[in-house]
């Protein structure tokens, strides 16, 4: 299985990045339907206001080409352009289980 974090922080007023986050969440956990060979997503809204990043995405694939799949498409590219411009910093990290 291979495990997809990204999280990212946005950019603008604690309203405006609550907006952002929401919306992206919501075409984020859109794409399953739209998108084969997700095994399962996730989207986390940061809560702790001593943080910096605002969410975070957990996707899971069988397999490494999935998860490329996923990143070229173009359902996967207009969530992406919800936060685009506002993306202040990005992390990323992906790694594979025996299980899940």
């Amino acid at each position: 299985m291979i495990n997809h974090i990204v999280m990212f922080s946005l950019k603008g007023t604690e309203s405006e990045r609550k907006d952002f986050a929401s919306r992206f969440r919501e075409a984020v956990l859109a794409l399953p339907e739209k998108i084969p060979g997700i095994k399962r997503v996730e989207v986390y809204l940061n809560e702790n206001p001593c943080e910096s990043y605002d969410l975070m995405i957990h996707a899971c694939f069988d397999a490494h080409e999935d998860l490329v799949t996923y990143s070229l498409h173009p359902a996967h590219l207009e969530a992406v352009s919800i936060i685009k411009n506002v993306i202040a910093s990005r992390a990323c990290i992906d790694y594979t289980t025996d299980n899940e």
